[in-house]
């Protein structure tokens, strides 16, 4: 049974904050740097297959979620931050039914 994780890009680098203007992580950096890892590694954890949804300013007006694999999230523009990133597991009927319902089409 594999189980979801979820990545707050949140998360700032803090190489990016000593001294200077807080930088968010972007979804869209976050799949990039993890499909790297995978690659590197080869740990079979996930890949541009891999179903994830992308959140970004939940709660806030012109909140963005976008269900899909992680190599279409790469490319969607989810505007500025905060982001988060939640890579599915095995999924139970409804969950997939809700992702299929937040897909967006390429």
């Amino acid at each position: 049974m594999r189980t979801s994780a979820a990545c707050l890009a949140d998360a700032v680098a803090l190489e990016y904050n000593v001294g200077r203007r807080r930088r968010f992580m972007s979804i869209n950096t976050a799949v990039e740097q993890l499909l790297e890892i995978e690659a590197d590694c080869g740990g079979g954890a996930y890949g541009p297959d891999t179903m994830c949804v992308g959140l970004a300013r939940v709660g806030a007006e012109g909140q963005t979620v976008v269900a899909g694999p992680m190599k279409q999230l790469f490319d969607v523009d989810f505007g500025p931050p905060l982001h988060s990133l939640v890579i599915a597991g095995d999924l139970h009927p409804i969950e997939t039914e809700m992702l299929e319902f937040l897909k967006r089409t390429p």
